[in-house]
This record gives structure tokens, C-alpha cells and sequence, in this order.
């Protein structure tokens, strides 16, 4: 099973290196949006108890707004 799992990790000589220089790994799907390449900020969904986000919000009853209305 090792030899397997070391024969399947050497890298593969008919696959021509990627242009950045490292052998293309070819396990990984080509990126469909190449102009979004990189690190993207992963969405963070608001929940309901995070502040700012609940039916107080949503009321406008939040204390930062009522002093911002109240200016």
C-alpha cells in the first residue's frame, strides 16, 4: 500500500511544467476564473446573533443608530 502511495506521489515527467515554474498538478481542475486568481476574503454570512444583525437591526433599534438619528 506504501509503494503504491510513493509510486502515485512521484511527480509525472509527461505532464510539462505549469509557467509559474511548479509541475502542474494534475488532480486539480484548471481555475475557471483566471482574472480572480489568488486568496479570496472568504463570505462571512451574518447570523443571528451576531450584532448588528438580528430583528433589532432590522427594527432600527440598534443603539449606534438611534444615537446617530438623534444627532
Amino acid at each position: 500500500m506504501i509503494a503504491q502511495w510513493t509510486a502515485s506521489a512521484a511527480p509525472r515527467l509527461d505532464v510539462p511544467p505549469a509557467s509559474n515554474g511548479l509541475p502542474e498538478n494534475p488532480h486539480v481542475h484548471p481555475n475557471p476564473m483566471p482574472e480572480r486568481a489568488g486568496r479570496v476574503a472568504p463570505v462571512r454570512h451574518p447570523t443571528p446573533f451576531a450584532p448588528g444583525h438580528g430583528a433589532a437591526a432590522r427594527a432600527g433599534l440598534m443603539p449606534e443608530q438611534r444615537r446617530l438619528r438623534a444627532v
